[in-house]
C-alpha cells in the first residue's frame, strides 16, 4: 500500500492547480491536481500531451463512471477519492480494466478503522487528508 503525506515517509509534492497556467508555476518534481470535472478533460489532455505528472481529485460523493474513464484515458499517475465507497468502487475498475494509475483515499492516517477498510479493500493507496487543502 502506498502512503503518501506522513511526516516519516518521503513522498512527492501535490500542487492544486485550476489552470494550464498552475502547471507553468509548477516544478518538475511536482504533482500537479485538480477536480475530476469534465471542464478540467482539456487540462487532463495538457498534462499527459506535455508528461506533466497528475493527478485527478474526486471530490464528489457519487462517482460519475464515465468521468472515472474519461480521465483515466489521459493517465494520470492517481486517482483521489474523499469518499471511502467510491474509492472501492474505483480500485475494482482499475483492477478490472488494468488501468494504470493508482487509486489513493484522502483520509486522517490517524483512523484505525479507515486503515483497516482499505487493507481489505486493497485500495492502491492512502494520501493524508493534510497534504491537500480540499473542500
Amino acid at each position: 500500500m502506498l502512503i503518501l503525506g506522513h511526516p516519516l515517509i518521503p513522498s512527492d509534492r501535490f500542487i492544486f492547480i485550476k489552470n494550464t497556467d498552475g502547471v507553468h508555476s509548477s516544478t518538475n518534481n511536482d504533482i500537479v491536481c485538480f477536480e475530476a470535472h469534465p471542464k478540467n478533460l482539456e487540462l487532463a489532455k495538457y498534462c499527459c500531451e506535455n508528461s506533466v505528472n497528475f493527478s485527478v481529485i474526486f471530490l464528489s460523493h457519487k462517482i460519475e463512471t464515465d468521468a472515472f474513464f474519461l480521465f483515466n484515458a489521459f493517465k494520470p499517475l492517481y486517482c483521489i477519492f474523499k469518499d471511502i465507497k467510491q474509492a472501492i468502487l474505483a480500485q475494482q475498475h482499475a483492477t478490472n480494466y488494468l488501468l494504470d494509475s493508482k487509486i489513493l483515499f484522502f483520509m486522517d492516517l490517524n483512523d484505525t478503522e479507515l486503515w483497516e477498510i482499505c487493507a481489505k479493500s486493497q485500495i492502491d493507496g492512502v494520501i493524508s487528508k493534510d497534504s491537500l487543502l480540499l473542500k
